[in-house]
């Protein structure tokens, strides 16, 4: 079977507009989630968009799902059993799973979703990544600064910002030191508070609580999916803690406030690049897909609860408002 994908792939390289076989699925395709399998839900827009450009499961392509459920040492045994396995092009999401995919294999064409490929060293070009990746970077450089100036605006006196990371992540570094440079300029102190899995979030948060901080930035690893953004939400707001995320789902949920890239971004363009390597197309020619659409949304209900007064010009802003 393997063998005869890599001919069939090596046919389709040399000729793109091959007709479609009509007797079973052409490609396989193998996903590697970073979120537990209860955060399937955020894959749903990488299917429709396959679906939109010709390709359709059961039909022309099958998908393997795989969900590393937020841990290192999985998403690297995944990606080992994916490589494996020998699918015609892998596709990652969260800059962890997009390393662990780079890890185990330098031939596979791998299409991923990650917040900080330069930084983290995943490609050194985004024009022309090179090698067998391309992908989906759903940050842009200063997005974690214009979070601590949303906080700041509208939390002025506050004077201390905790930063929930992960120690898993490469892309956590560059993230503090933009936050701790924004929090600078403001007289702030942003200090981090480090956890290795999502299941510590609510006992680091708690911690942080106790100590007396009252406003955090939520790295966005922490969430990814609507399930996710519903624990991190449901967290903060036990503990009276302020604060901001990058997903919209996460203010939907009760987070106080979001600013970021739609949700869906990653996954939707993920599905045009994988429909271009399979049309022949080599993945280290194909740009590197940067957002160009950002989101403010703020949870009034939650806002009340904390006794927080927002500013009308912040108000203002929003591109939505909920509770």
């Amino acid at each position: 079977m393997i063998k005869r994908r890599v001919v069939m792939l090596a046919g389709l390289l040399a000729a793109p507009g091959r007709a479609q076989s009509q007797t079973g699925p052409d490609f396989r395709i193998s996903v590697l989630e970073w979120e537990p399998e209860a955060g399937a839900d955020r894959l749903e827009p990488l299917r429709q968009g396959l679906r939109v450009l010709g390709f359709v499961e059961g039909s022309n392509i099958h998908i393997d799902y795989h969900f590393a459920d937020g841990r290192l040492d999985r998403a690297d045994e995944l990606a080992r059993r994916i490589v494996a396995s020998g699918p015609d092009i892998i596709v990652a999401f969260a800059t962890p799973a997009a390393h662990a995919a780079r890890r185990a294999t330098a031939k596979i064409p791998i299409v991923f979703g990650a917040a900080d490929p330069i930084g983290t060293g995943l490609v050194t070009n985004l024009a022309r990544p090179g090698g067998n990746l391309t992908g989906v970077s759903s940050m842009i450089a200063d997005l974690e600064a214009k979070r601590v100036d949303l906080l700041r605006e509208a939390l002025p006196g506050t004077m201390r910002i905790a930063y929930l990371a992960s120690r898993r992540d490469p892309a956590a570094a560059g993230f503090l030191a933009q936050a701790r440079a924004a929090g600078a300029r403001h007289g702030a102190l942003v200090e981090a508070a480090m956890v290795d899995s999502p299941d510590e979030m609510d006992a680091r948060l708690a911690a942080l609580a106790a100590e007396g901080t009252t406003a955090a930035i939520i790295q966005p690893l922490f969430t990814l999916s609507t399930f996710s953004a519903r624990r991190v939400a449901a967290s903060t707001l036990s503990h009276r803690i302020t604060a901001i995320g990058t997903y919209a789902p996460f203010a939907y949920a009760g987070g106080f406030m979001a600013f970021g890239p739609p949700l869906d971004f990653a996954r939707r363009r993920a599905a045009h690049l994988v429909a271009r390597i399979l049309h022949g197309a080599r993945p280290g020619d194909l740009p590197v897909e940067q957002p160009t659409e950002f989101q403010l949304v703020i949870n009034l209900g939650t806002a009340r609860q904390l006794g927080i007064a927002i500013p009308p010009l912040l108000l203002a802003r929003a591109d939505e408002v909920v509770g």
